[in-house]
C-alpha cells in the first residue's frame, strides 16, 4: 500500500500518523453514514486504504436547516456545532475514478469509498487542504483531548485558575504549567476525564467537570493553608 500524497511534493506520511481528508458538511456526514460512496476532487490519487473524514468549519445555519429538512428521517443532527471543525468518521479509499454511477459523483475525479463508519462524537481537530496527517493518539481516549488542548491558542483573556495567579493561558487550559503540575495527579486525571473539548468555547462544562473543578479549588485552599505550593518542574505529558 502506498502512502498518501501528503503534500504536493509527495512527502511520505509518518507511520504514527493517520491520513485524513477534510470534507464540507453535509457530505462528511453522508460519507460517514454510508450514504455518499464517492468523494469528488479536482485531483487524482494513488492512495488506497483507511482515511479519516474531517468536517470543515464552513457550514451556514441556513444550509444546515435545509439539510436537516432533507435528511431528518435518517437521523441528521439538529446541533450544527456538533458537526463541524473535527473528525467525524472514517472510510477506506478503494479506487480513484473518472466515472461513477452514484448521483453524488460529478468529478472530474472521484475517490471511491467503502467500509465507512461514523464516530460516536466529533473529535475537534483543525483541517487542511488535500491529505493531511492526524496523530494516532488523537483517536485514543484522553490523548485526543491533549492534542486538542495543545492545538488551541490564546483566543481571549484567560488566566490560570490557581488563586492569585495572573498568568495568561489558552482558555482550553486549566492553568499555567507550574500550577497545573502542583496539583495531585488524581485531581489532574479527574479534570481530564470530565473535560469535553470545546466546552470553553460554548461555555457548557458538564456537571462532572464543575464538580472536579470545585474539588481542585478545595484542595488548593487546604494546601495553601498548610504549606506553600511547590514550584514543580513541567513534565512532557501535557499542559492542560
Amino acid at each position: 500500500m502506498r502512502p498518501p500524497e501528503f503534500d504536493r511534493d509527495g512527502a511520505d506520511l509518518a507511520e504514527e500518523m493517520i491520513p485524513c481528508l477534510s470534507v464540507r458538511q453535509p457530505y462528511a456526514w453522508l460519507i460517514s453514514h454510508c450514504i455518499k460512496p464517492v468523494e469528488n476532487r479536482t485531483w487524482s490519487t494513488k492512495f488506497r486504504g483507511r482515511v479519516l473524514i474531517h468536517a470543515g468549519v464552513t457550514y451556514s445555519k441556513r444550509d444546515h436547516l435545509d439539510d436537516l429538512e432533507s435528511w431528518r428521517h435518517l437521523g441528521y443532527p439538529e446541533d450544527r456545532e456538533s458537526m463541524v471543525g473535527g473528525i467525524v468518521g472514517e472510510a477506506v479509499i478503494t479506487d480513484c475514478v473518472k466515472q461513477h454511477p452514484s448521483e453524488y459523483f460529478f468529478g472530474p475525479y472521484g475517490f471511491v469509498l467503502d467500509q465507512a463508519k461514523a464516530f460516536e462524537r466529533l473529535i475537534p481537530y483543525g483541517g487542511r487542504l488535500g491529505f493531511f496527517g492526524v496523530p494516532s493518539s488523537v483517536l485514543a481516549g484522553v490523548s485526543h483531548k491533549v492534542a486538542y488542548v495543545k492545538s488551541q491558542g490564546q483566543t481571549r483573556k484567560h488566566h490560570c485558575h490557581w488563586p492569585g495567579c495572573t498568568a495568561q493561558c489558552p482558555p482550553a487550559m486549566w492553568g499555567c504549567t507550574r500550577h497545573w503540575y502542583a496539583l495531585p495527579k488524581d485531581l489532574r486525571d479527574r479534570i481530564w476525564r470530565t473535560y469535553v473539548p470545546g466546552q470553553e468555547v460554548k461555555g457548557t462544562p458538564s456537571a462532572a467537570y464543575l464538580e472536579a473543578a470545585q474539588a481542585v479549588q478545595a484542595w488548593i485552599l487546604h494546601h495553601l493553608a498548610n504549606t506553600p505550593a511547590p514550584a514543580t518542574t513541567p513534565q512532557q505529558e501535557g499542559l492542560f
